[in-house]
Parts: C-alpha cells; structure tokens; sequence
C-alpha cells in the first residue's frame, strides 16, 4: 500500500503518528493494480475463481481483479502494517496458495515497452521460487513444459527473469542479486522492446539499483531485429510458476503493490521512486492527547538535488500544532542549496478534544518545475 500522506492513529490517550510514503500516482499506462488494501487484515481473501468472486480488486479502471482459485487455496491478507511501507496490508502466501487473472485482455497483454513492478518478502529463499508467472506451454520445440514467463529467484536464488518472445526467443536474464529472507523489497522489470533492466530498491534509503540490463537484439538465443514481446499464452499467475502442465514453484512470503504498465516507466514515474524522505523519531511519532505541552517531531528532505525550487505544504489536521496554530498548513520550499538539508516539524496536540477520529492523515502537496516532483500527488 503506498499513499501520499502521513497517517495518524488515534488511540486516547495517545495518538500514533505512521509514515506512508509518497509514490507516483496511477497514470494512464497504468494496465493494473492491485494495492490489497480491501480485505480483512489476518483474513482469507474472498471466495474462489470458479464462483467469480474477487479476491482483491483493481486500482486501475480496467478491472482485472485478482482471484484467488479457492478458499483453501487463498493468499491470505497480511496484519496491518505488514508491508514494504509499513502501512496497509499486503498478500501473504505459503503452501499451495496462489492468485490469478485470467482476463482475456489481461490474458492478451503483449506490447513492445512494458514494466512489471512489484513489492516482495521471501520468508523462504529457495530455488525457482515465482512471483509472477503464466500458465500454458509457450510451445518451444526444445522444451514443451516451459511457460512463456517466470519472473523467479534462479538456481541459485538470485532474482531472474525468464521468458519467452511472440518470435520464439527463450531469454534467460539472471541477475547476481540475492534476496534476504524476512526482508522486504522494491522490483521493477521494464523493456521498450530492445532494451530491459531490472531494478530494486532494498529499502534502506540508498533508493533503486540496476541489477540487470540486457540489449535484447545481442542476448543468447536472440534473433536480432524481432518483436522481443512477451508471448501470450494464459492465465496470469502470482506467488507461483507453471510447468509441464502443473502448478509448480511456489512462494513463501508476501507480495503487495503489484502494477503492470505498458509502457517503460522512467526511474520517476515508479512506484518505489521516493524524492521526497520523511523521518521519525525512532521510526514513529507519539503524542498524548491530554499532555499538550509534550510535543514530538519529524523531518522532511529531498534524496536528490531538484532543477527547480521544490515547495512542499504539509497540512496539519485541526487538533494538532505544528508550530503556526491549531490546524494550520506548514510550507517549506527546498532549493538547490538547501535539498539536503532536513526540515523538523515539531508537532503537538492543540485540542485533544477535536481529535476524534480513527485514524487522521497528514497530506503533502508538492510543487515544483522538476517534474520528477511534480508526479507527487496530495491524498485527502
């Protein structure tokens, strides 16, 4: 789950602040996308394929909702805050669990750019293990059992991707990156037709890295100047691979944040792309609502130099006081002399009695000429 804005949970007589973290926003090469954030946290997702009842639905305005075959089978959905963000919920796997689309546009879906991004924890890290696969024979004459798509961990757990083209090429893409078990992760896989890369983002602030790139005209088994775009076949698969007819490779871990766009993303438009960085004393932010004299603070920067000055509006829900009033908007604009210079908040309760609500959200509207800041988008 990943919003623009900061949440805050109120619990009398303390109030929790949590961090989202800012994300680009759906875009209209968005195909799907599927944040799990409409289930039950703990819960088995809703019923089965085969009565169409959805197990989790699309963001996006196409409508590939993501199906679970049956109950006993379910990705389950994680406990609050489970997540690569620490916030919302995300799709735990184990055993034979799996998820589905087999939409036949989704089904379909074959264009020349394309990227894949997704969200990750192996709780096991094994061999062959498959976040994202399809069904049916690609129909290799040297190995019928294969599938058209396995992006997997390799025989030696490291992150690869495996697939084969609408002219027959078989591209084995392995990287040299090893996942952690217990650890969460950013993915990103993206091609324009030629060129595909693989990045990840292991989420300790150093941001996205490379771990792969490939000139699909010059890889082994190429055939040169062909259409290198993923053939079509079946069923899309998630925490599970396909071979020889069987449902095979699965995971044990959690999948959250799951987009398919078509088009390749620039490292801006991502969703692991984070320009604007929000830190928290020791991870969180805790107030009382009845000792307002106690305050508490967060701070605000940039993770890379802006083109152009960069204001950021951080409005205060009424209750609390960061410093201009009760409810009042705070306004710092980063320049290219100050972007890495950490803004502090302190904030504190105002009136305990108007904070009445579950949960409260501090949202972020930015501004600028950059445009890889611009993409940030305020959530009321």
């Amino acid at each position: 789950m990943r919003d623009s804005y900061m949440k805050l949970r109120l619990f009398c007589p303390v109030i929790s602040m949590l961090l989202a973290v800012l994300s680009a926003s759906l875009s209209a090469s968005t195909v799907v996308y599927w944040t799990f954030e409409d289930g039950v946290p703990g819960e088995l997702m809703n019923g089965t394929w085969t009565t169409n009842q959805v197990g989790s639905y699309d963001q996006s305005d196409n409508h590939f909702d993501f199906y679970a075959w049956n109950q006993a089978n379910s990705p389950s959905f994680s406990a609050e805050g489970d997540t690569a963000t620490g916030e919302g919920m995300a799709a735990v796997f184990s055993g034979n669990k799996d998820g589905y689309n087999g939409n036949s546009d989704f089904v379909n879906w074959s264009p020349s750019a394309w990227t894949i991004e997704l969200s990750f924890r192996f709780d096991i890290v094994g061999v062959n293990r498959t976040l994202i696969g399809k069904d049916g024979s690609a129909g290799l004459s040297s190995n019928r059992a294969l599938s058209a798509f396995y992006l997997q961990t390799g025989s030696a757990s490291e992150i690869m991707l495996q697939y084969v083209s609408v002219s027959g090429e078989r591209f084995i893409l392995s990287t040299e990156f090893v996942p952690v078990a217990g650890k969460w992760y950013d993915l990103a896989v993206r091609s324009d037709g030629r060129y595909l890369d693989i990045l990840i983002n292991e989420l300790e602030g150093d941001g996205l890295e490379t771990i792969g790139s490939w000139d699909l005209d010059n890889v082994a088994n190429s055939l040169g100047d062909v259409d290198h775009n993923i053939k079509v076949t079946s069923t899309w698969t998630f925490g599970r691979g396909w071979y020889g007819n069987s449902n095979v490779d699965h995971i044990t871990g959690a999948l959250d944040d799951i987009r398919f766009s078509d088009e390749r993303l620039a490292d801006e438009q991502l969703l692991s792309y984070r320009p604007l960085v929000v830190s928290q004393t020791e991870g969180k932010t805790i107030l009382f609502k009845n000792i307002p004299e106690e305050s508490d603070s967060f701070s605000v920067v940039l993770d890379r130099e802006p083109s152009a000055d960069v204001e950021v509006v951080l409005n205060i829900p009424v209750g609390l006081d960061a410093g201009n009033g009760n409810g009042q908007a705070v306004t710092r604009t980063f320049t290219a002399a100050n972007w890495n210079v950490p803004f502090a908040v302190e904030l504190s309760v105002a009136d305990g009695d108007q904070l009445v609500n579950a949960m409260e959200k501090i949202t972020y509207s930015v501004s600028s000429a950059d445009v890889a800041f611009n993409i940030i988008t305020a959530t009321a």
